[in-house]
């Protein structure tokens, strides 16, 4: 694989960097608030809880090669 201009790589395995599920949580609530979503659906926490779902039976679906992209 050609990596031109690539000079350094950060993995983040344990989550010390970047905490993950709570920075993508904290978008997706602002990405809810400022699409107006609350029209539709009154109840963050429940439309968060439908998204992980779905988000992780999606992921599982990928790593497993069930879904195709």
């Amino acid at each position: 694989m050609v990596m031109d201009g690539i000079t350094t790589v950060f993995l983040d395995i344990d989550n010390t960097l970047w905490w993950f599920e709570r920075n993508s949580e904290k978008a997706l609530a602002t990405t809810f608030r400022m699409m107006g979503c609350g029209e539709w659906c009154h109840d963050y926490e429940m439309f968060h809880d439908h998204y992980e779902r779905f988000n992780h039976d999606l992921l599982n679906g990928w790593t497993s090669g069930k879904l195709r992209i």
